[in-house]
Order: C-alpha cells, then structure tokens, then sequence
C-alpha cells in the first residue's frame, strides 16, 4: 500500500497535477468533459441496453451498435483521459477513498460485461447472455456514475 501512496504523492507533485489544481478555470473545464464523457458514454449505452431489453424492436441491434459504438469508445476515451486528470489533481487525498475503490471495482465489472456481451453472446441480440448482459451494464453504470458523484463527499 505504500506504494500506492508513494506513487500518489508523486503524481500529485507533477506540473500537470498542480497546473489543473491551482487554475481557476482548468479543474471546472475537466470536471464538465468528464460529465460530458460520461453523460455521452452512458446514454448511448443505455440506448444500446434498452433495444436488447426489449425496446424499439423494429430497429435493427446490429445496425444501432455499429452507429454508436465508436462514439461510446470516444466518449469513454474521453471520461477517463479526464478522469485521470482530475485523479492526480487531488491524488494524495483520492488515493485512500474507499469510494474511488469501489467505482474503479465496477468499471472493472463494466469491462468484463463488456466482453461477455462481445466475447461470448457476439454482440448477438438473440444469445441468452445478450439481455442479461445489457441489465447489468444498466445497473453498473448507474453504480460507477453514483459512485462517482458520491467520492466527493467521503
């Protein structure tokens, strides 16, 4: 563990880390492209959840996924470039948050769902793991997002 607060303190030293703490507008403008990312990353997944739950079943799931994945990639690309960024900013206080643990212990689970939809049911909307894969993206990501919102206030 000492490591992990080692390594903490020294991203928390960087230039980059004290440039986005001491700035005025710097944190507010990363804090509002981690949202965005985030907002923009989830919406579209859910969008993708609810057809493979059900929803809108005359609109095609392949045809839906091939149009909003590579803006889900971007977006979380985006939310965790931020993400990371707003980390070493306040990372010697974020480094021992249990609540900041136990996000990062769903976005895990997020990434496993993720390659059980892809991996085992194919992206195929008709396989038996496809629905229950897309319940538990909807009940992660509503977990990593309140967890997120949550980290603030431990």
């Amino acid at each position: 563990m000492a490591f992990l607060h080692d390594a903490a303190a020294w991203l928390h030293a960087t230039p980059l880390a004290a440039a986005v703490r001491t700035s005025f507008w710097l944190y507010p403008a990363i804090n509002v492209a981690h949202v965005l990312g985030v907002g923009l990353a989830f919406g579209l997944i859910a969008a993708a959840d609810l057809r493979l739950l059900g929803r809108t079943p005359e609109l095609p799931v392949a045809g839906l996924l091939r149009h909003v994945l590579p803006i889900v990639w971007a977006a979380f690309a985006l939310a965790v470039l931020s993400g990371l960024l707003l980390f070493i900013a306040d990372a010697t206080d974020l480094v021992g948050n249990p609540v900041l643990g136990l996000k990062l212990a769903v976005l895990a689970l997020v990434g496993v769902n993720v390659l059980v939809f892809h991996v085992l049911a194919r992206g195929d909307a008709g396989h038996p793991l496809a629905r229950a894969s897309a319940l538990a993206s909807l009940l992660l990501w509503s977990g990593a997002i309140g967890l997120g919102r949550w980290i603030a206030y431990y």
